[in-house]
């Protein structure tokens, strides 16, 4: 059986974890303003925005545990914080932005050379 080349793992990666982001942009906002709760998403998304901003932290850790396994243990938090992001009450949501922020930026600087 033939191993696929890291440089095609890596795109494939790239490629889904763009899609989700895109994805959380789109469909996320439609679910919050269903829910009544605009004013929450724009909060939860500004805490994923300071969280990437503790990308130097991230990018300790990423030193300390390897790109690879920072981008698996990124990308998984990610994915926990945005689908806690379902709850549209904004403690949870702060919560799981910050999850999701830290998350996306780990697996972000997990790949870089």
């Amino acid at each position: 059986m033939k191993s696929i080349s890291l440089r095609t793992q890596l795109g494939v990666f790239s490629a889904l974890f763009a899609a989700g982001m895109w994805m959380s942009k789109v469909a996320q906002p439609l679910h919050y303003d269903n829910a009544g709760a605009l004013v929450a998403f724009g909060v939860g998304y500004a805490v994923m925005a300071v969280a990437g901003g503790f990308s130097f932290l991230w990018g300790t850790l990423a030193d300390r545990i390897g790109g690879v396994n920072a981008m698996r243990i990124g990308t998984v938090a990610y994915a926990i914080g945005i689908a806690g992001r379902l709850m549209t009450d904004l403690l949870p949501t702060v919560v799981f932005s910050f999850i999701a922020g830290a998350g996306a930026s780990l697996a972000l600087v997990g790949i870089r050379p």
